[in-house]
């Protein structure tokens, strides 16, 4: 092949690496560092974050009618005052669901420049935590923390609410943040029937009034 003729296919290669379509470029996983700080499960992260890899979008696919009503929740999530719970067997998606409306809020309120901190923990956890504070000064109250923070997240609370003490700290945890006009989702493998009673009248009108019930009995994913 002379000079021309290398000249010649140089030219079509470069003419058709300009006519060739690349791929948009896909969104970054960046949850602010409110986010990143919030306690949330590894195994739920790295599911959203494989989702966010393949197709950008921080959502997965739910079956009906949960995927209507998460978009809801969601929705209320990011105007403000709001109490969700979420129901139904293991497996079911509860806490991943949870995981993603976090992230869809942290990144909504980024957007405005207002992130707002987050706690997850299990309902359990956070009463354990809260007993041993009792012994150790120099450790915050756990309970306090939660009162605080932006967007709270209390998975497993079928676990706990057992003594009185218990189900006492659950209810003035969330008459405290309903006061205050904060976020707050629960996670539960509980059925519809019988909710108000295993977590109070109290709180099952905080839900009724700023929040919903999500049911989520469709796809498993375990």
């Amino acid at each position: 092949m002379d000079k021309n003729q290398l000249k010649e296919a140089a030219a079509r290669i470069l003419a058709a690496s300009k006519n060739t379509k690349t791929e948009p470029e896909r969104p970054t996983w960046q949850p602010s560092n409110k986010w990143d700080d919030g306690g949330y499960p590894w195994r739920h992260r790295k599911a959203l974050q494989r989702e966010l890899a393949s197709t950008g979008v921080p959502w997965l696919h739910w079956d009906e009618p949960a995927t209507t009503d998460l978009l809801r929740a969601s929705e209320e999530l990011k105007a403000g005052d709001s109490l969700m719970i979420l129901l139904g067997p293991r497996g079911t998606g509860k806490t991943q669901a949870a995981v993603e409306m976090s992230l869809k809020l942290d990144l909504y309120l980024q957007e405005g420049g207002r992130p707002i901190d987050h706690m997850y923990m299990p309902l359990g956890e956070l009463l354990n935590k809260e007993k041993s504070s009792w012994d150790d000064k120099t450790m915050e109250s756990p309970i306090k923390k939660a009162k605080s923070a932006g967007l709270l997240v209390l998975d497993e609370i079928q676990e706990s609410s057992a003594s009185d003490w218990e189900r006492q700290q659950l209810t003035l945890l969330i008459d405290d943040r309903y006061r205050n006009m904060k976020r707050t989702i629960l996670i539960g493998n509980l059925v519809r029937s019988g909710l108000e009673e295993f977590l109070s009248k109290s709180i099952s009108s905080r839900i009724r009034e700023t929040g919903q019930i999500i049911e989520m009995a469709g796809k498993r994913y375990r």
